[in-house]
């Protein structure tokens, strides 16, 4: 059993448990890491040989990132009202973003800024989008185009998944997964897996991602 103990603000790794056989082998990388003040997203976000004991250290690292995720996607700006899960209603992105950029202490740089101006447009479209099929006819009637996705690329530790989680939770939709890649990838794998030794595993595999994206 691997357990980090991060800051709830910072990431910054605080503490490392470690119970079962090599705990003394797999404590190292958790040793270094405290050393540079590394955050769980770090070791999460590092490739680690598979099969291996060290996936146990990537894995309990990737659990405390995605559960620090959810919590920061429930944040609204101060003074704002709340809304519910499953409501469409969202608070700006750009609030969003700010009061956790306040929370923080936190500033954007160009690159992060010009990502963000783009976000908050994806947002108003998806606001515009919506409105127009606010109703049973209206979705019947009116066909706009949907949105089309921005695609964010950077290096670790950027500020990507932080941007991501604030325009998660404001964008205007009910039906929405927020999956990280490594996430992503392990279900890709999982449900090969589960179609190996069928003649088109490929293909059934490709109809249900457009399936789910859709």
């Amino acid at each position: 059993m691997v357990k980090f103990l991060a800051d709830a603000t910072t990431d910054e790794i605080l503490g490392v448990h470690i119970i079962g056989p090599f705990a003394s082998e797999l404590i190292a990388e958790a040793v270094v890491a405290m050393e540079f003040r590394a955050s769980s997203e770090d070791i999460a976000r590092i490739c680690h040989a598979h099969p291996s004991l060290s996936e146990a250290t990537k894995e309990a690292a990737l659990a405390w990132t995605n559960a620090r995720s959810t919590s920061e996607c429930l944040l609204r700006a101060p003074g704002s009202r709340q809304s519910t899960p499953h409501s469409p209603h969202r608070v700006p992105f750009r609030s969003q973003l700010d009061a956790l950029l306040a929370q923080r202490g936190y500033s954007l740089d160009a690159a992060q800024e010009r990502a963000a101006v783009r976000l908050q447009q994806l947002q108003d479209e998806w606001s515009g989008y919506k409105a127009h099929r606010s109703n049973a006819l209206k979705k019947l009637l009116v066909r706009p185009p949907v949105p089309r996705g921005v695609y964010l690329w950077g290096d670790v530790g950027r500020g990507k998944s932080f941007l991501m989680d604030a325009f998660f939770a404001a964008v205007p939709l009910i039906r929405k997964t927020r999956v990280h890649f490594h996430e992503f990838m392990r279900s890709v794998h999982a449900e090969l897996h589960e179609l190996r030794g069928t003649a088109d595993r490929s293909t059934r595999w490709h109809a249900g991602l457009r399936g789910a994206i859709a």
